[in-house]
């Protein structure tokens, strides 16, 4: 709100080092105001001078990436460098900003080295405490399964908060995965509203993104993805084939919200019809705990099902169970 602008204004004209560094956060991310760069860079200078992390990690950025003209990344690096040891401190507090920004350096390896694990953690922190942008981070390390399992309706439920809180990205991404059906059932009209959503942001880069998706989408109309419901009540009716695609769709999230016990309800139904491979990949999730809880008893039972039924690799990993005495 305007009012708060002026309040927020007021306090970094008088050296308020917080309300320069906010100021420089809402003009580089158009919140409230025009973005505009060279006023980002101005404030968060002047909070970088007294020792700001977060306003040098700012300032880095915009140096690094050229916003206000000509690059300059081995400056922009240094700054960087500059800003973690501010942040790891501020992180440690609890600030949700800057373990927002910590994990950014975690995930790209500048100042610390690179762990994609430490990242993700980092951004569930502060995205649990509502900071938008982790909430993207995160969204996104769930979506290519960086530093965590890959969960595309785990990433969509985090797209959702900061959409609903106005991120013009999560917004985009929110929308896109509800027309591509990927971690949810497809709902291209539901998909389409986010995204024109976006196109309305006051960030540039965000209105244009979304038009330009816009228009694709106009002259390329999204297909309809397959009829769940049919695919369902074949897989009660029996049909094999049905129950292994059922399962699929379930793993990754294929028009279907990820759920790991109607995957092993559907391998296991598949199973009793005599099918050897999803007995070995049922085994295979059970033996590692992926999406499951670990059980090596059980893995190496369904193992040892799809050993007898002639599956060559359940037939290695039965004999290697065996050897170790896994199960």
């Amino acid at each position: 709100p305007a009012a708060d602008l002026t309040v927020v204004l007021q306090k970094a004209e008088k050296g308020d080092a917080e309300a320069q560094y906010q100021l420089a956060e809402m003009y580089a991310d158009a919140r409230g105001v025009d973005q505009d760069y060279t006023k980002s860079y101005h404030w968060a200078k002047k909070a970088a001078d007294q020792g700001n992390p977060k306003a040098q990690y700012r300032l880095a950025s915009i140096i690094y990436t050229g916003e206000t003209g000509r690059k300059n990344q081995p400056k922009g690096l240094q700054l960087f460098f500059k800003s973690v040891g501010g942040l790891k401190n501020l992180a440690e507090a609890g600030d949700p900003d800057s373990r927002s920004k910590l994990g950014i350096l975690y995930a790209r390896g500048v100042g610390v080295n690179k762990d994609l694990a430490e990242a993700a953690k980092l951004f569930e922190q502060a995205a649990r405490e509502g900071h938008a942008k982790a909430q993207v981070d995160l969204a996104a390390a769930y979506l290519l399964g960086n530093g965590v399992d890959r969960n595309p309706t785990t990433a969509g439920h985090w797209f959702e908060k900061a959409a609903k809180a106005g991120n013009g990205q999560a917004q985009i991404e929110f929308g896109m995965l509800n027309i591509r059906g990927v971690g949810c059932r497809q709902d291209v009209k539901s998909g389409l509203s986010w995204i024109k959503k976006a196109s309305a942001q006051r960030h540039p880069g965000h209105a244009k993104q979304a038009l330009t998706l816009l228009s694709r989408l106009e002259a390329n109309p999204p297909k309809s993805g397959p009829d769940i419901d049919a695919l369902k009540q074949r897989a009660k009716k029996g049909e094999l084939k049905a129950q292994l695609e059922l399962a699929h769709r379930y793993e990754i999230g294929a028009s279907l919200k990820v759920d790991f016990s109607a995957v092993l309800r559907w391998l296991d139904a598949a199973t009793r019809q005599g099918s050897a491979s999803a007995s070995h990949h049922l085994g295979g999730m059970l033996m590692a705990g992926r999406g499951l809880k670990m059980n090596p008893e059980k893995a190496a039972h369904y193992w040892s099902l799809a050993a007898w039924l002639g599956h060559r690799g359940a037939q290695v990993d039965y004999a290697v169970a065996c050897a170790k005495g896994y199960g």
